[in-house]
């Protein structure tokens, strides 16, 4: 794009031989950051390196007072550089821009082209850290934003720039207190565990969750954001019911070992950020960057505390994914114990973990108040009952006819508030939306032969469905 274009309203044209062309309208501003990604998608781990030129990562996390170099395109007009034969490294300080690490602002150094025609570097200098109980302790700051972010594997890193204060695509970066290999305080994998797995051909894994779902939405036509089923955070399916509904899943599923380190990038984000993934209405929904192979488990059941079994049968159309039909109020909300039992399958050996239900259950304060989201403004939500040291995840999203946008915060049980701010909610599209606060207990790793990783979660989730204006 010229440094010259005008911004507002415009239209791409292209012409090809034979007098055919095509021709699309477009928008114009002068600054809208895109920051490349490690698996290419545009979300998950950002593309950033070390002054020598090293990509950080999961064995080489940035640490505080470090400065990173963030690679992609947008900054904006630099009429120095339209001649691609010759670079110029302006600082283009005249373009407004804030950087958010975790949640937390940090100090921009420079924003400019690179040495490469058409390429934008941010260099940014990574502010304080914290660890994750002294977070907890804190609790949200002023306007919900904390004064320092939590180490790990996937801490969230945003650019808002322009006089529109375009965000940027939502991306990940492994930081950690002295530049070691990262380790999210309630991750399934720490950054080692996901390197030395990555180096296999095939890596198989195992997610079991029981869940107790509370809806504010009678009807089940509501437009959702489909997710991973379950995710990487141990989540289950999300329920909509007039009430309280009981379910779970199992999953069983083999992946590239290559495929691994993109796996646990998405939908993934560290104690007090966000991750965003949008994506076009065609696509059908958040697509999935890595691609996996069901696993078959054995005969299925669960048993309470009172002694009710319950089965998980396979689904048909949904190879590795088993589903339980719990009846009405299995999971006893004055605390409860579930096992999930399994005899010797095909490819999935047998196994038996358990996971506690505490009293009171967690609760979402805000769930049957909530009916709009305005997108400029952030929302707030506030918690009490949740689980000590465990996570409580934000995960909002909504979708028209031409877009689908899915965010999910993570933030410390024991802060009891957090904000997502208006340059996360601000990517989501206008239209029918849904938002859910999940407070799911520490997973329980287990063993199964077959299995290279397995974990069993419980989970508490509150959904309401606003509009986002």
């Amino acid at each position: 794009m010229p440094s010259k274009a005008k911004t507002g309203a415009g239209t791409l044209t292209v012409n090809a031989p034979n007098n055919q062309s095509i021709s699309v309208p477009l928008t114009v501003v002068d600054s809208a950051i895109g920051i490349d990604t490690i698996g290419g998608a545009g979300f998950g781990q950002g593309v950033a390196t070390d002054k020598f030129g090293k990509l950080f990562g999961y064995n080489y996390s940035a640490m505080p007072g470090q400065k990173m170099i963030f690679w992609g395109a947008g900054v904006g007009a630099d009429a120095n550089n339209d001649d691609l034969s010759i670079t110029h490294n302006d600082n283009l300080t005249n373009i407004p821009m804030t950087a958010y690490v975790g949640g937390v602002p940090a100090t921009i150094n420079y924003r400019g082209r690179s040495t490469f025609p058409g390429v934008d570097q941010i260099i940014i200098t990574v502010p304080p850290g914290v660890t994750a109980a002294a977070a907890a302790r804190r609790g949200p700051g002023a306007h919900g934003a904390p004064t320092e972010f939590t180490f790990g594997c996937n801490v969230s890193v945003v650019f808002v720039s322009g006089a529109n204060n375009t965000p940027s695509n939502a991306v990940s970066a492994a930081i950690t207190a002295d530049g070691s290999p990262c380790k999210d305080p309630n991750g399934m994998l720490s950054g080692e565990d996901i390197l030395s797995l990555s180096g296999q051909s095939e890596v198989n894994l195992g997610f079991i969750t029981v869940e107790e779902a509370v809806s504010q939405q009678t009807s089940s036509s509501t437009a959702a954001v489909p997710v991973r089923v379950p995710r990487p955070l141990g989540l289950g399916p999300r329920a909509i019911a007039a009430t309280t509904s009981n379910g779970g899943a199992a999953v069983f599923q083999r992946y590239k070992g290559s495929d691994l380190k993109r796996y646990f990038a998405f939908e993934a984000v560290s104690q007090g950020g966000c991750i965003v993934v949008v994506e076009a209405a065609s696509q059908s929904g958040i697509t999935d960057p890595a691609q996996s192979t069901g696993l078959r488990a054995g005969a299925i059941t669960s048993k309470d505390q009172a002694g009710t079994v319950a089965s998980w049968p396979a689904l048909a159309n949904a190879a590795g994914l088993y589903a339980p039909n719990f009846p009405s109020g299995y999971i006893n909300s004055a605390g409860d114990a579930i096992t999930v039992s399994s005899t010797a399958g095909a490819d999935v050996g047998a196994f038996d973990p358990t996971v506690n239900f505490t009293s009171p259950l967690f609760s979402w304060n805000e769930l049957t108040s909530l009916t709009t989201v305005t997108r400029s403004q952030g929302v707030t939500v506030t918690w009490k009952d949740a689980v000590p040291t465990t996570d409580v995840l934000i995960i909002g999203g909504s979708s028209n006819t031409q877009v689908v946008g899915l965010f999910i915060c993570v933030a410390p049980a024991e802060a009891g508030a957090y904000t997502v701010g208006s340059y996360i909610t601000d990517q989501m599209p206008p239209g029918q939306g849904s938002l859910t606060l999940v407070n799911t207990t520490v997973p329980v790793p287990f063993t199964a032969t077959g299995l290279d990783r397995a974990w069993m979660a419980g989970e508490v989730t509150n959904s309401a469905f606003p509009v986002y204006n």
